[in-house]
């Protein structure tokens, strides 16, 4: 994990290396232990808060098992 200082209006740019893609996050404001985050970047970027994404993950997770589940039990052929 790198981490920064930074103070209010100054910024980190995030670079894609093979694309070149930028995506530049500011130090907006800080109020009291809050800090403030603006990035901009093109549409190509997805920016979620991490609780977000964990969620999003799970549910995926869980989507994935209970289809993995569904067609395990019914691929073979029953025989009389």
């Amino acid at each position: 994990m790198l981490v920064l200082s930074r103070k209010r209006n100054q910024t980190v740019i995030v670079t894609h290396i093979p694309s070149g893609d930028r995506m530049t996050l500011t130090l907006v404001k800080t109020i009291g232990p809050d800090v403030r985050l603006g990035f901009t970047g093109g549409k190509e970027f997805a920016v979620f808060r991490g609780e977000v994404q964990s969620k999003e993950d799970e549910e995926q997770s869980g989507n994935r098992r209970a289809a993995d589940s569904d067609s395990s039990g019914t691929s073979g052929e029953q025989s009389a």
